[in-house]
């Protein structure tokens, strides 16, 4: 998905009444169509303003901003360090991220410990700074997109930590396209676009740009630097990212084919995905 900070450029379908939170929709939208493919590998970010249920401002975000599009929300909030990682041996996947990959982000902090002297609290990914927002829909095949689907996210920006990062992950994971000569992987083509997806919708019903922005303004205080467009500063704030998560896309699958009619299948496929959740995701601190 594309990166770049959003203006309202007619695109989004939004009513004359969107000066205000809307009322949520009076129907749930269809579950997302689109089959999310292979193993990714996601960035945790830290969280403010942790209730005593657990859930933190992003959770809440999410949940939030599901509730108003009244759409399936996201299961987790999180930034996707490489997406669609093609591998037959889920065990020598999980190997390879143990045993190979965490000691690169390791080798990769000591460097940052060196450079500025700070501590880091543990942290073992490089801050992200938030840039603004951006609201768009993309169809597979068409225009460079590579999914159906309309979203919301907090757009972030790369930096040359981010990006040495990046270029290990890939060579680490990208199927067996490995130089002969080598035995390294082609460069990336494009730069990491790293972003907080907020909210997921199928691409025919486009999200309304307006209603995220107030959105975010009147319910997630913490997020609002991001849609304040009067602030012309590069980065509207940081998070520090708290742990990796390693995950395969069927953690998403209960997007595709639910009957969300009822509370009796919500209950049933929260249990389920909280599950998965414990018997999928290796958190790694």
């Amino acid at each position: 998905m594309a990166s770049t900070l959003a203006k309202d450029d007619g695109r989004t379908s939004c009513d004359e009444h969107d000066h205000a939170i809307l009322p949520p929709e009076p129907f749930l939208r269809p579950p997302l169509r689109f089959v999310f493919r292979g193993y990714s590998i996601w960035l945790d970010l830290e969280q403010s303003a942790v209730d005593a249920n657990g859930q933190g401002d992003l959770d809440r975000a999410v949940s939030d901003c599901a509730m108003m599009y009244n759409v399936h929300p996201i299961p987790a909030p999180h930034v996707t360090a490489l997406y669609g990682i093609a591998f037959d041996d889920e065990s020598e996947l999980r190997r390879i991220f143990s045993s190979e990959l965490m000691p690169v982000i390791l080798e990769e902090r000591g460097k940052r410990m060196r450079t500025t002297g700070d501590d880091l609290e543990g942290a073992c990914w490089p801050d992200l700074d938030a840039t603004g927002f951006l609201v768009d829909t993309e169809f597979e095949g068409r225009d460079g997109g590579t999914m159906d689907m309309s979203w919301a996210e907090i757009t972030m920006r790369t930096s040359p930590e981010h990006e040495a990062l990046l270029d290990r992950i890939h060579d680490l994971f990208q199927g067996t396209s490995r130089d002969a000569e080598t035995n390294k992987h082609p460069p990336r083509r494009a730069a990491w676009v790293p972003h907080l997806s907020i909210c997921y919708d199928n691409p025919e019903v486009k999200l309304c740009h307006k209603k995220f922005i107030k959105f975010i303004e009147e319910r997630c205080p913490t997020l609002r630097g991001a849609v304040d467009e009067s602030d012309q500063s590069s980065v509207k704030f940081s998070r520090r990212v708290k742990g990796k998560y390693f995950t395969h896309h069927s953690d998403f699958g209960f997007f595709k084919g639910v009957d969300f009619s009822s509370d009796q299948t919500q209950i049933q496929m929260a249990k389920a995905v909280q599950k998965k959740k414990k018997q999928a995701w290796t958190t790694i601190d």
